[in-house]
């Protein structure tokens, strides 16, 4: 009998991959019209009763404790048996294709990029002081594993092969979300995190909005941010979305606190004689003529590339760019204990959720983000990096 429901939950979290997977294939086609956490938050409940199904409906006798027999399970039921059997054989693949991606994420990487530091930067403190929010986030703050309560700004130094000799500070920022209950201080400890980095470039991969009426923070917050040679963004998802506040308002208040907007554009950095192109892409939301403007630049140039999603490397050429900075995926979420995160909009599923991944000659960095307009971030925590180039 305990054999039996291992099996069952077993066979019952493989088809949650099954869905998540099919879930994540839908949302990388449009996540207008897909709530992730929505979707999720049914998967993960539905789970228990998938469980319980099963079980109901193979009731039948069993001898001992932990021996069961798979004839009678089969001669029992075949569908549920065959379905069960799908389940268990999803569970063990997942578990074995993960292992192996993450073993091949870090042989490509390791040689030319490697963790330096971490700072942990409470943010406690900001969360909902007054209404119905304040006992939610109260309550979830307790939850062992719930990555709320502190965000973390990385240090990674990268060696880029080639002709590239500056030191280059790059602070990466993405999946803002300003939203209402978050008491605004929060993003102005952001803002200070950031300004102590004495960054060379600040470069955003969009989704400053979480609610359009939430705009007016973009100007009073954002314009205390300093970097030595420019500040660069591109608009994600949720930005565009807000179609009244996207281009005439949201865009433009950046703008006037020199923000340099990338909306399929590159621009010429120089730095210590060296020349740096940043361009940004807002594909698939906005159609641009990116991949174009890109074929043209010279033969060896150093190009870092803003991309809200991350499945935008493998639809541009890679020619010259040797950095994707990107966001969206917010690392999953939440992910399991074990089994990591489900539910990420990403065709390519878990491999996108978060960190660094090489691609040909390139290098993919995708941030979980500093949103917390979700009182559960389940060991995905709120992140800031901070990449230094090395000669």
């Amino acid at each position: 009998m305990i054999v039996l429901i291992i099996i069952l939950i077993i066979s019952s979290i493989g088809w949650l991959y099954i869905l998540c997977r099919l879930l994540n294939r839908l949302a990388a086609l449009s996540d207008r019209w897909i709530s992730l956490t929505i979707f999720g938050g049914v998967f993960l409940f539905l789970t228990p009763f998938l469980f319980v199904f099963w079980f109901l409906e193979l009731n039948f006798s069993v001898s001992g404790l932990i021996s069961f027999n798979f004839r009678e399970i089969l001669n029992h039921n075949f569908y549920s048996f065959i379905f069960i059997l799908i389940g268990f054989i999803a569970f063990s693949g997942e578990l074995v294709r993960r292992k192996i991606i993450k073993k091949f994420k870090v042989r490509s990487i390791d040689k030319i990029c490697r963790h330096q530091s971490t700072r942990n930067i409470n943010c406690g403190n900001y969360f909902p002081k007054k209404s119905f929010w304040k006992y939610i986030y109260k309550i979830a703050s307790m939850i062992p594993g719930n990555k709320i309560n502190e965000f973390y700004l990385h240090i990674y130094k990268i060696s880029f092969p080639g002709k590239f000799n500056s030191r280059l500070r790059i602070i990466h920022l993405t999946d803002i979300h300003f939203v209402k209950r978050i008491s605004p201080e929060y993003y102005e400890r952001i803002v200070s995190a950031v300004n102590e980095c004495n960054a060379d470039l600040i470069l955003f991969t969009g989704d400053f909005l979480q609610n359009a009426d939430m705009v007016l923070y973009l100007k009073p917050i954002f314009s205390k941010l300093k970097a030595k040679f420019g500040i660069f963004f591109v608009c994600g998802n949720h930005d565009i979305w807000h179609k009244r506040t996207h281009e005439k308002t949201t865009v433009n208040m950046l703008e006037e606190i020199g923000f340099i907007h990338l909306n399929g554009k590159i621009k010429l950095v120089e730095i210590n004689d060296e020349k740096i192109y940043v361009a940004g892409t807002e594909q698939p939301w906005i159609k641009d003529d990116i991949v174009d403007k890109l074929a043209v630049l010279p033969d060896n140039s150093f190009v870092v590339l803003l991309s809200h999603t991350p499945d935008n490397i493998y639809k541009i050429p890679l020619k010259n760019i040797k950095l994707v900075l990107s966001g969206h995926t917010h690392g999953g979420q939440n992910a399991l204990p074990g089994l990591g995160p489900l539910i990420i909009p990403s065709k390519h599923g878990s491999a996108h959720a978060a960190g660094f991944i090489k691609v040909k000659d390139s290098i993919l960095y995708i941030s979980r983000g500093v949103a917390l307009h979700h009182p559960l971030r389940m060991m995905c925590p709120l992140e800031i990096a901070c990449i230094d180039t090395i000669k």
